[in-house]
């Protein structure tokens, strides 16, 4: 077996001389999702890496070939008399990134595993006090073996549920798609369909790659409007992002007008035959006794199905709507390790201390 070699990629500049042989990897990888994609961390990290979080992006090398890719950044931050240095998946916490992994070649995962366990606790030991992983899939090959090697060693590790992401299964047609919903729900969405054409004319309008981006300043205003929440960052994030493509962009938005005006929209994301509704918009104040969002994401899973994806993702979220829609769905972990130093001492038991608290005022 020949001898997998360990770098530290710590420069943006760095960082984009591998971005092709990083899509590559990430093609052949069982951790494939597009929020590992190198456009998608790049431009998040053109945006919300700052003076107190450092690139320390882990490569794996074999004969020159790049197998395996551990995306991270150290976080400094004070803890009492202490500094931390905590690392983390790129993408978070900012912009709900989910799926988060190690991206690996298929079957490398243990040798990949294995070598960060040993680079982490052996030649880097020195760079980090708490390891913070967080939103990987439970089925995660990398997480299985690098929890079995945490719990052969000995080393205390603590893991808990990070979310739930609803996943609906696409139907062929979209007949099919009725057969797959419940009663009720069939029933609501199609009489939002029928309450809603009988008194207005309503029309869903799909905007597709260059579309978009054109489109992103009038999303997110609808987004802080509609929805109260702040979207400054996103939308440079999603901008970043655009500049990254030429006339491929893996981008949909959906609007649903309402007599000519939007009144709903949804941001989607396409990656290997996954549509994942990244972002949502909706005017609740145009008619409470119907639920635009609702009627918009069964158009556009409708669409969905016509444009032949296989699988429609909600991403992260425990809202109501998601779970009448979906038929599978995954659950994503969180990791804590600490290092057996004062530091990670403390940073333990203050975490088995809130808990203990929680479980008391319960």
């Amino acid at each position: 077996m020949s001898e997998i070699s360990t770098g530290c990629v710590s420069s943006m500049d760095d960082w984009l001389s591998i971005s092709s042989d990083w899509t590559k990897l990430l093609a052949k990888s069982n951790a494939a999702t597009y929020f590992l994609s190198w456009e998608w961390l790049f431009s998040w990290a053109e945006i919300c890496m700052s003076a107190d979080r450092q690139l320390h992006i882990l490569v794996f090398y074999e004969k020159g070939s790049l197998i395996g890719i551990a995306p991270f950044y150290i976080l400094k931050r004070k803890f009492g008399m202490f500094l931390v240095r905590e690392i983390r998946f790129l993408g978070t916490p900012e912009s709900g990134s989910d799926f988060l992994d190690v991206i690996t070649q298929k079957g490398r995962e243990k040798e990949i595993s294995n070598g960060l366990y040993d680079y982490l606790h052996g030649e880097g030991r020195s760079c980090w006090d708490q390891l913070n992983l967080s939103d990987m899939r439970s089925d995660s090959l990398f997480f299985l073996h690098f929890k079995n090697r945490l719990d052969a060693e000995g080393r205390y590790a603590e893991l808990s549920r990070s979310a739930y992401c609803p996943v609906m299964k696409l139907p062929s047609t979209e007949s099919d798609l009725y057969v797959m919903l419940s009663p009720g729900w069939r029933k609501k969405f199609k009489q939002d369909m029928r309450v809603s054409n009988r008194d207005h004319d309503v029309s869903h309008v799909v905007h597709n790659g260059s579309e978009v981006e054109r489109k992103l300043d009038c999303f997110f205003k609808m987004y802080e409007e509609k929805g109260g929440w702040p979207g400054a960052q996103l939308c440079s994030i999603l901008k970043k992002l655009s500049q990254k493509y030429a006339d491929h962009m893996p981008f949909q938005l959906d609007y649903l007008y309402i007599d000519g005006k939007p009144k709903a929209a949804l941001f989607h994301f396409k990656f290997k035959g996954i549509m994942s509704m990244y972002l949502m918009a909706v005017d609740k104040q145009h008619n409470p006794k119907i639920s635009l969002g609702n009627l918009l994401v069964g158009y556009s899973v409708k669409r969905a199905i016509l444009d032949g994806y296989k699988y429609y993702d909600f991403l992260k979220g425990d809202e109501r709507y998601k779970f009448h829609w979906s038929n599978s769905g995954h659950c994503t972990l969180q990791l804590n390790v600490w290092q057996k130093r004062p530091v990670g001492y403390g940073l333990a038991l203050a975490k088995m201390v809130r808990q203990s608290g929680k479980i008391l005022l319960r």
